[in-house]
């Protein structure tokens, strides 16, 4: 018989039908008010917490049993603060364990619109640890999760010591077959917001997806091939300042169930974005983590950071062998390697650490007993690198950007210690104090060079990196050495910020004396300014001009006040642009090429050979010795004039005044020497003055003593002489003893040979 056309076989299969609509589809259409009751007293019994469904519930039995609840919340254990809120939860159970062990075992979870908040306790415990732990076997409620749902939920993360906070918003979650080896998968897809104490710094779009497996005998979630990507959306906080950023990561994490904590893989991670005009870019590669029994340990760690802006660029590479510590946020290194290079158009930097290294909250890095290598060069120092090599201490704060070094070392084979420290990475402000037992540049400048005849004049200066300068501290340098000039305890404080430089106090032992005094440099203009305000004191002459200006033309000791200003950006503007004054005193010194003493006792046989004479070059063995020497300079455009020299000797004084061309180096000088009355032998030419002319270079002028002149004076006194009317006899002199000479008659001017 055909079952088909069988009238109890048709009204059989009916019943089953209507029977399995009224169990799938009836749940939906009353309120299950008693499977609401016993849930929350089972989540009660078993956690703690207080569940609390505001909303309808309905039960469902096919194709499995389950339960769907609208506005569900749940407590923290306290069973007042609120842990979790959905708008609505789909609860699958298994069948089995509800008939055979009598247990709600959840093997779905389906939620719309989650709300999740989880907190870091001071402790390092987390707010859900306790929803983790095993019950046991006998446990009424389990969780034996085959699929884990999230539609558009929020996820807010906050650390109550660090007050450091995320959050995921419009968050979607699918975590399906978790214990399929073969099936397991994750992905994530939300917007990602990172705050500080209240405040967003930054915020992302964030997608991920992995293959996941959970083994429930374990105890753990193995998470292998996971991608990671977060792209920057919108700007950054202003202490922050990123824009563009962009970070991916890649690796194999294991997770540990009971508690839920990081326990291994390995994780390699690239970050890139800009901060203001400088393009970040770093990378993380951690092929080992490994957690075990609160202790944490990454091997073969990597770590490179490459920093570029117009201006400047910074590359630096850490390698740590063995980094271990606790899950607090605490990690050590005995060894660890780094190596940063510093570079711009002008200067570069290399370092080379290796120290024991230690790790603070993932932010704050000490190098507690580092010992550093490295070399400084510099466009301006042609003939090598300046080698140093120290010993110190060091930390770096990444939540405060602030970089901090004590050490002490050598610097080019001189000992010096230093206080360093930097803060704020995009606008750095740097801090200073060094104290340097000696520093030489004579193997290193180019006009201090070997072979060097003269200073280049022509060749600009660089002062593009003092535009972006900002630091301030203190310099102490025991020798300074340029070539044959040496200065000693040099001391300074310096300030340089918005292109300008100013040194001050700055002061220094220098050739016996004392230097004190100010120096400004101003680049926030066009065209550089300088201004310089010294004084030296008690400072012997002859050494200092032997040494910087290779003469030793002068002899003494006395004090220079000199207060000048300039602008250009060469050697030779500056020179000619120089504006202000100098003073000069010395005592019981010597002028080097002239001997103007010998001049006037020889000037009674010369006049009648007088006619103009020229010394070229000057006889440097002759010399003229003077008990005070005092002159000042009024400085403008570069042009030094003088009219109020004196120098004063036993046979002799003098005078005089004209000028100096700095910026051409040349002198245009006109001195004029007077005989002392009380010495005999320049009795004839008491009241004359002997005129002479300096011209031509001011490193080998030469001089020309103006006879002509001196002729015209000795003329004009004998015309007056004559005019005088005639004196009242006198007494007839006696005779000369015998063997004195009579007096001297004045010899006929005649030309004077060239």
């Amino acid at each position: 018989m055909d079952l088909r056309h069988s009238r109890p076989f048709r009204i059989t299969l009916l019943l089953a039908f209507a029977l399995t609509l009224l169990l799938g589809v009836g749940p939906y259409f009353f309120d299950a008010e008693y499977a609401r009751n016993e849930l929350r007293a089972l989540v009660f019994r078993e956690t703690g917490r207080m569940l609390s469904i505001q909303g309808t519930t309905h039960v469902v039995l096919l194709p499995s049993p389950g339960l769907i609840a609208e506005d569900v919340t749940l407590s923290e254990t306290d069973a007042i603060t609120r842990f979790a809120h959905a708008d609505r939860v789909r609860i699958q159970l298994s069948p089995w364990a509800l008939l055979r062990r009598h247990q709600v075992s959840i093997t779905r979870l389906e939620v719309d619109r989650p709300e999740l908040s989880i907190r870091r306790i001071a402790d390092g415990r987390y707010n859900f640890d306790d929803l983790l732990s095993s019950r046991g076997a006998h446990a009424e409620l389990r969780f034996d999760l085959q699929a884990l749902e999230f539609t558009d939920g929020r996820f807010d993360y906050a650390d109550t010591t660090t007050g450091d906070a995320v959050s995921l918003s419009n968050l979607k979650l699918l975590v399906d077959h978790p214990t399929d080896p073969k099936e397991g998968a994750l992905k994530l897809s939300g917007d990602f917001a990172l705050a500080q104490n209240g405040s967003v710094r930054w915020r992302s779009h964030t997608e991920a997806g992995a293959a996941l497996r959970y083994i429930a005998a374990e105890r753990r979630l193995y998470v292998a091939g996971l991608t990671l990507n977060m792209t920057q959306q919108g700007k950054s906080g202003d202490s922050l300042g990123v824009a563009h950023a962009q970070l991916d990561a890649t690796g194999e994490l294991v997770y540990g169930w009971e508690p839920l904590r990081l326990n291994g893989g390995s994780l390699k991670v690239k970050a890139v974005g800009t901060r203001a005009q400088q393009a970040w870019q770093w990378t993380v590669d951690a092929p080992r983590i490994d957690f075990r029994n609160g202790v944490a340990r990454l091997n073969d760690l990597k770590f490179a950071l490459d920093i570029r802006s117009p201006q400047s660029r910074i590359e630096a590479e850490v390698d740590v062998p063995a980094l271990a510590g606790t899950q607090r946020g605490s990690l050590r290194a005995d060894a660890a390697k780094l190596d940063v290079k510093l570079s711009s158009p002008e200067q570069t930097f290399t370092l080379n650490f290796a120290s024991p290294l230690e790790l603070h909250q993932g932010t704050l890095a000490r190098l507690p007993n580092y010992r550093l290598t490295g070399t400084y060069t510099n466009k301006g120092l042609p003939r090598g690198a300046i080698p140093f090599e120290l010993s110190g201490e060091a930390k770096m704060d990444l939540q405060q950007e602030t970089i901090s070094l004590d050490n002490r070392g050598t610097l080019d084979g001189a000992e010096f210690a230093t206080l360093f420290s930097v803060s704020n990475f995009v606008n750095p402000s740097y801090r200073l104090n060094l104290d340097l037992a000696r520093l030489d540049l004579t193997p290193y400048l180019p006009a201090v060079a070997e072979g060097a005849k003269a200073v280049d004049t022509e060749t600009p200066f660089e002062f593009g990196w003092l535009q972006q300068l900002d630091a301030e501290g203190q310099l102490h340098i025991g020798e300074f050495v340029v070539k044959n000039l040496h200065l000693q305890n040099i001391a300074l404080q310096f300030m340089a910020n918005d292109g300008k430089v100013r040194l001050d106090p700055l002061s220094a032992h220098i050739y016996g004396g004392e230097l004190s005094g100010q120096m400004e440099i101003d680049a926030s203009g066009d065209v550089p300014s300088f201004h310089v305000r010294q004084l030296l004191s008690d400072v012997n002459v002859n050494p200092l001009m032997n040494d910087l200006l290779a003469t030793s033309r002068f002899e003494g000791r006395g004090q220079l006040d000199l207060d000048v200003s300039a602008r250009g950006s060469r050697l030779s503007e500056i020179r000619g642009s120089a504006n202000g004054r100098a003073r000069m005193s010395l005592a019981r010194g010597l002028i080097r090429g002239m001997d103007l003493e010998a001049l006037l006792r020889t000037a009674n046989q010369q006049l009648k050979l007088m006619n103009g004479e020229q010394v070229s070059p000057a006889d440097m063995k002759a010399s003229t010795h003077f008990s005070e020497l005092h002159a000042s300079l009024a400085i403008k455009d570069g042009i030094a004039n003088n009219r109020d020299l004196y120098v004063g000797t036993g046979l002799l004084r003098l005078d005089g005044g004209g000028q100096i061309d700095l910026g051409r180096g040349s002198i245009d000088y006109t001195m004029r020497a007077s005989a002392n009355p009380r010495v005999p032998e320049l009795r004839d030419i008491v009241g004359l003055t002997v005129p002479i002319r300096l011209t031509g270079s001011l490193a080998s002028p030469e001089y020309r003593i103006d006879y002509s002149t001196l002729r015209e004076q000795l003329e004009a006194r004998q015309k007056a002489a004559t005019k005088a009317p005639a004196k009242p006899a006198a007494a007839k002199p006696s005779p000369p003893a015998s063997g004195a000479k009579p007096p001297r008659k004045l010899p006929t001017p005649t030309p004077a040979r060239k």
